[in-house]
């Protein structure tokens, strides 16, 4: 494995229309436990959304925002 991986022990639950602000979180990997996640990240075009049991590795810094 080249780079650090972590993991939340447990759960990091939102709230349906709660948001998340990732600051500087290149190679961050999101993934999504349950339900639904729509995340974007600041200076690209895409918007993500992911389902459960999917993820996404963050691929840029600057701001990520997540919202369930």
């Amino acid at each position: 494995m080249e780079r650090d991986e972590y993991l939340i022990e447990g759960a990091m639950p939102l709230l349906r229309n709660e948001q998340l602000r990732i600051e500087d979180g290149r190679d961050l990997l999101v993934h999504v436990w349950q339900g639904s996640l729509w995340l974007t990240q600041e200076g690209d075009v895409r918007d993500v959304l992911l389902q459960a049991g999917q993820s996404f590795r963050l691929d840029r810094n600057g701001t990520a925002l997540a919202k369930c």
